[in-house]
C-alpha cells in the first residue's frame, strides 16, 4: 500500500501546489525469520555430555536462550565457541560439525579407535569401493 505524503501534507499546510506524490510502502524484513545455518550435531554432543542447556550457558558465560538459537541454526557460531565446547565435550570441534555423537555405528568412531596399520586398511578397502562405484557409473 502507498501513502500520499504530499496530499496529507497539503491538509496541514494550503500553501503548497496540489501535486500529488506517491512514497511506496517499504517492505519490512523480519531479522528473526533470516535463513537457517547449516545442520551441527551441537546438541547432540551436549545431550550426550549429560549436559542441560543452562549448565553449558553458565560455563560459557552465555545465555541458554542464545545456546539454544545456535544449536537450532537460528545464530550463527564461531571457532572460539566451537573450540570451548569440544573442549567440553571432550571431542574435536570438527566432531560437532559431522559426528552424531548417539550414532556408534558412524564411520569416524571406527577410525578413532583404529590403530595405524588398521587406519591404512580401512582407508585402502574404502578406495576400493569407491572405485568400484566409480566404474560401475
Amino acid at each position: 500500500m502507498s501513502h500520499n505524503v504530499h496530499h496529507i501534507h497539503n491538509k496541514i499546510n494550503r500553501q503548497c501546489a496540489s501535486v500529488d506524490i506517491f512514497v511506496p510502502e517499504i517492505p519490512r524484513y523480519n531479522v528473526r525469520m533470516a535463513h537457517k545455518h547449516k545442520k551441527t550435531f551441537l546438541r547432540e554432543w551436549r545431550n550426550h555430555s549429560g549436559k542441560t542447556l543452562v549448565q553449558v550457558g553458565e560455563l560459557l558465560h552465555m545465555s541458554h536462550s542464545q545456546l539454544s538459537r545456535i544449536e537450532r541454526g537460528d545464530q550463527p557460531y564461531n571457532q572460539e565457541l566451537l573450540e570451548a565446547l569440544a573442549e567440553l565435550y571432550m571431542c574435536d570441534p570438527v566432531d560437532l560439525l559431522i559426528r552424531d555423537p548417539s550414532e556408534p555405528s558412524n564411520i569416524w568412531s571406527l577410525w578413532e579407535h583404529a590403530s595405524k596399520g588398521d587406519r591404512q586398511k580401512i582407508y585402502s578397502i574404502a578406495e576400493t569401493i569407491i572405485d568400484k562405484d566409480s566404474d560401475a557409473a
